[in-house]
This record gives structure tokens, sequence and C-alpha cells, in this order.
């Protein structure tokens, strides 16, 4: 994704991102702003117990006057299955190496599901194409956050014909530091991004994946 999209003929042409408050997805939005697309911005609230995240994302869909802001309530019953879903499990924390496979705050299915859902509501209004922040580093450590996922699922979706989205993953090359510096780049303030697994008075814990990753600004 480039400033010079902006030129394109699909530049015009209305997108569904799905818009978390975190840096990645934050990130988007001010791409896609950049290049005219009207944005249909959605945001999960899934019970995750950093949903500051969603004041956030309520935040920035305002700041870059985004066509259209769905805030979906979901409620996955998953219980403990994740530390993102249960507040009386700590997150783990990591001073060393960081780790390369299943991590305790990964939610079960839960791209497949918010992807599910997104493929609907693309569908039922036309848009042809939904934008996800997945990145490289996440790729690490959540399965639906893959190239391989990205391919399946858009399989999957394109079953449902002529009028089925595109699901495109615009950073799935970049780190998360290079999202952050493309950030820089397009102004995003980052301190206002929410990617930390478990703020602590709205400050970012600085030792949580995410944060170690370079996933959450607050901290510096």
């Amino acid at each position: 994704m480039r400033p010079n999209d902006a030129d394109s003929p699909r530049a015009r042409d209305p997108v569904l991102l799905l818009l978390s408050g975190g840096v990645d997805s934050t990130t988007l939005l001010a791409d896609l702003s950049r290049q005219g697309h009207p944005v249909i911005a959605v945001t999960f609230d899934y019970g995750q117990r950093h949903a500051v995240e969603v004041l956030a994302a309520k935040k920035f869909a305002q700041r870059y006057a985004v066509a259209e802001h769905l805030i979906v309530h979901l409620d996955l019953q998953l219980g403990g299955a994740s530390t993102l879903l249960a507040a009386a499990l700590p997150v783990a924390t990591f001073d060393g190496p960081l780790p390369s496979g299943p991590v305790d705050t990964y939610v079960p299915a839960r791209n497949l599901t918010f992807i599910g859902h997104a493929a609907g509501l693309a569908e039922a209004r036309r848009i042809r194409r939904i934008i996800v922040g997945f990145n490289a580093d996440d790729a690490t450590n959540y399965w639906d956050c893959s190239a391989e996922f990205v391919e399946r699922v858009n399989a999957t979706v394109q079953l449902g014909g002529g009028n089925a989205a595109q699901v495109e993953a615009p950073y799935l090359q970049m780190t998360k530091a290079e999202v952050a510096a493309r950030a820089r780049h397009l102004g995003v303030d980052l301190t206002e991004t929410v990617s930390c697994y478990a703020p602590i008075d709205g400050v970012a814990c600085g030792r949580c994946l995410s944060c170690r990753l370079g996933g959450s600004e607050l901290s510096r």
C-alpha cells in the first residue's frame, strides 16, 4: 500500500476495515484515508480485557471521518481459553527471548469469526474489499494472522460468488516496528493507539508480547 495508490481507479471504492484501535489497524486507516477510500470501519467488542481499545477505535474513526463505524458486540463464550478473555488470569510477560508458537493471548478462531462477520457485512453492502491489519510478527504466534490463513479464508469467502469480498492484509510482510514507522510517516499519533494486552490505568504494561514487539507506543 503506497501513497501513489490514491491515483488508482480503486481509490474511490468503499472498503471495509477491521479497526481495533491498535497500531496496525489505525495505521491502515490513515493509509486508506490518504488514498481517498470511503472507509466502513468495524470494531469488535468481544469481552476483551483491553476493551479500552474500543474507545481508541472510536476516537480514530472520528478523527479520520470514516463513512460509518460499526461496533459489533460478540459473546464468544470461550471462558478461560484465552487470558484476553479472563481478567482473573495474568497475561504472560517477557523479559527475555520472545516465544515462537502459540501464546496465552490467543483467542480460539477469533479472526476467523471476525472475518466471517465482516464478509457478511461486505456482501450485504456490496463492498468488494475487506482490509485487515495482520503483520509478520503476528503470524509467528497466531495462526489466524498468517499468509496461509488469509489465502484459505479468501478461498472460502469467494464461494459466495460475484458479490464476495476479497480479504487483504497489506502489512503482512511488515514487522510491527515497520508498521509503527509507517504510522509516524503518516502522522498517526501512536500514543493514542492501544495494542497492549494488559494496560494499567490506560498505560501500556511494556512487558506483554504486543508491547515487546513494539506494538504499543504508550509505554515510551
